[in-house]
């Protein structure tokens, strides 16, 4: 998914960007509860899945933006 929507986001002309953020977001911090309920035994999945929250805050909506601390935070 995050690949996708790099692509999209590279391409001249992005409409629904937002929409592709949004989605990006909600299934990124998704899985971070979903590392989270699992515990250590997701420390496997939590180490793939960390690169790619820091795009969670340089996402463009501000009203998000505490979740989006949360998440970082719950899977550090």
């Amino acid at each position: 998914m995050i690949r996708e929507i790099n692509a999209v986001a590279l391409a001249a002309e992005a409409p629904h960007l937002a929409t592709w953020h949004r989605a990006l977001a909600e299934r990124l911090t998704a899985a971070v509860h979903e590392v989270d309920e699992q515990g250590r035994a997701a420390w496997p999945a939590a180490v793939l899945l960390a690169p790619h929250l820091p795009v969670l805050l340089d996402l463009p909506e501000p009203s998000s933006a505490t979740h989006h601390r949360t998440a970082l935070s719950t899977l550090a």
